[in-house]
């Protein structure tokens, strides 16, 4: 580590771009331009150009979702949640009347709108629903395969559910599309079908269809990986890394929220999180984008648009026959191999509400990532009071002691063990996620521990890892014992030994 700046800054910086991404800075911190190389913020002008890496997108590998951590019940082979009453017994009507004091025809209408997936205005037939929902009337336990391969047709699959998808109160997964989209329906109920064996109703409602499927497991599966709620939809992780699930996951979610109109495809979404997502991963297939705000402060909505040159890579990405070869240059981007080069649009300037810590390295000048650090960041963070979580089997313990950060435990029973492919049949740690987000929740709540921890492991950086007080001298003495063992006079009786061996 060359240089770690840690002073609270009296202004932010705010670089706008001409494709409307804004770069947000302290003033001090110098951004990457082309024309002039590194230049702090605050020297930006209207006539620089900013460098914007694309994302590195990997070849597809292989990898398992174990579906124990969304269900109640689970064995080496399935998944199911615990039912009050037993599937074969049923629930009788009679049972029903009594538990809820209703008539015979109340809930013999009511279960007929459970069955249908239908509903109803009446508020008595409504909640004889509610209760048959949550005994599961006269519906068989539905065990879904404990082990789903996270392959490119669940990419596909989550891209519809991030476009079209919503939650209802963590018991079901509905997704809707317009009444000519049949071609997408059939595709996510075969889907569905095929990964989780669960069947789902289907309803007709003036333009468009719904789709439903009565999982609380697919509910848990679905918010975790792609979040709850239209302003807080994202990318799964391995959709942002590996190509081909990439790739379909685009397709998907294109075939959701995706438009096309006059050589433009264009992407709405309520998500800002979302909009920075999809935009960067499309840069892993050459493809550059301008981002729009809707201007509505009540419901906020980003749009994506790809035109110019960048439209025939799109269609190539979601396989559609579109093609558009008419469009002008456009002069305030400039196109390389791995990266863009994007003219600035505007710069503007605000009081700072936080603080800012730039760590520079050799050869290396980025070390954060949505504002959290990477890499092999122990130290780096210690250094910047940043309150640490590590897992407890690959944090070295002379490092990251119990009083300078939090650690997660790994391999602390017989469930938190896994054996990877191509790996000589290691058996390795797994870390616990549930004591990971119990950590995190920890750290968040608690302010003097956050407090606490920061400042045990700055002041620990600060004294035991001073380059030249303690660093050197253990290098030297590496070195000191090296040199003695090679002036060492040579045992010529030992080496005729070793020559007869």
């Amino acid at each position: 580590v060359q240089a770690i700046t840690d002073n609270p800054k009296e202004k932010e910086i705010a670089v706008k771009l001409f494709n409307n991404t804004v770069v947000h800075s302290s003033s001090e911190h110098r951004l990457v331009t082309y024309n002039r190389g590194h230049v702090a913020a605050s020297d930006i002008t209207e006539e620089d150009w900013l460098v914007i890496d694309k994302a590195i997108l990997f070849e597809d590998k292989d990898y398992t979702i174990d579906m124990k951590d969304f269900s109640d019940r689970f064995d080496d082979t399935y998944v199911w949640n615990y039912m009050g009453f037993s599937p074969k017994a049923g629930v009788s009507i009679n049972s029903v009347m009594a538990e809820l004091g209703e008539s015979k025809k109340i809930v013999e209408t009511a279960i007929k709108v459970f069955l249908d997936g239908a509903t109803s205005t009446s508020e008595r037939v409504g909640k004889v629903v509610d209760y048959l929902q949550f005994v599961d009337y006269h519906r068989p336990r539905v065990k879904i395969n404990r082990f789903i391969p996270f392959n490119q047709d669940l990419a596909r699959l989550f891209g519809y559910y991030v476009a079209e998808g919503s939650n209802e109160a963590g018991k079901s997964i509905e997704l809707c599309f317009h009444i000519k989209e049949k071609e997408y329906v059939g595709d996510v109920l075969y889907l569905v079908r095929k990964f989780f064996g669960v069947e789902g109703q289907t309803k007709a409602r003036e333009n468009k269809i719904e789709i439903r499927f009565r999982s609380s497991i697919l509910s848990k599966l679905f918010s975790r990986m792609c979040g709850v709620h239209a302003v807080n939809k994202h990318i799964p992780l391995l959709c942002l890394q590996h190509r081909n699930k990439a790739k379909e996951f685009i397709k998907g979610y294109w075939r959701g929220d995706g438009s096309y109109a006059k050589g433009v495809f264009s992407v709405s979404t309520a998500s800002p999180r979302l909009s920075r997502e999809f935009s960067w991963l499309l840069t892993g297939f050459d493809i550059f984008t301008k981002s729009h705000r809707k201007s509505n402060p009540k419901n906020p909505a980003w749009n994506i648009v790809i035109n110019g040159e960048d439209f025939n890579k799109f269609a190539s990405v979601i396989d559609e026959e579109y093609r558009h070869n008419s469009f002008k240059e456009k002069k305030y981007l400039k196109r390389f191999k791995d990266f863009f080069v994007i003219k600035v649009k505007d710069i503007s300037s605000s009081v700072a509400t936080g603080r800012y810590y730039d760590i520079q390295v050799e050869g290396i000048q980025h070390f954060v990532a949505e504002g959290v650090l990477v890499h092999n960041s122990t130290v780096e963070g210690m250094a910047t009071r940043t309150p640490l979580i590590f897992p407890r089997n690959t944090a070295l313990p002379e490092i990251l002691g119990e009083d300078r950060g939090l650690l997660v435990d790994s391999g602390h029973d017989i469930e938190h063990f896994t054996v990877l492919p191509h790996d000589n049949e290691v058996v390795r740690p797994l870390m616990s996620i549930q004591d990971m987000t119990d950590k995190m929740e920890l750290l968040y709540k608690d302010e003097v521990l956050r407090m606490e921890l920061a400042e045990n492991g700055y002041n620990w950086v600060t004294n035991n890892l001073v380059w030249e007080k303690n660093v050197v001298p253990l290098w030297l003495d590496v070195l000191e014992e090296a040199v003695e063992s090679l002036n060492k006079p040579v045992d010529e009786n030992y080496i005729s030994n070793v020559l007869e061996i």
